[in-house]
């Protein structure tokens, strides 16, 4: 099954990696196929500060969780897409 995941997601599998959601992005590559866009990456940049504050981990220990989470979802550059898939999302 294909799922696209989005920012929160990925920040709810962060701050409780054995959370639901932290297994299922963290274990689930048999069963899912995850993506999203690269834009997600930049999202986990801005935010850094305040995940190592909500996590209580060092910047390191954030990078390790960081890889282990997203290391299963497919990333892909957002200018690859028509843009009649963005007005289509919206909707």
């Amino acid at each position: 099954m294909k799922i696209i995941v989005d920012t929160n997601i990925v920040f709810s599998g962060i701050l409780n990696s054995s959370s639901r959601i932290g297994r299922k992005l963290i274990s689930s590559n048999d069963h899912f196929e995850f993506f999203s866009c690269d834009f997600l990456k930049k999202e986990l940049l801005n935010h850094r500060g305040k995940l190592v504050k909500l996590t209580k981990l060092t910047f390191l220990e954030l990078d390790e969780l960081e890889q282990l989470v997203t290391a299963n979802i497919t990333f892909i550059n957002e200018s690859l897409l028509h843009s009649e898939n963005f007005i289509q999302a919206q909707k």
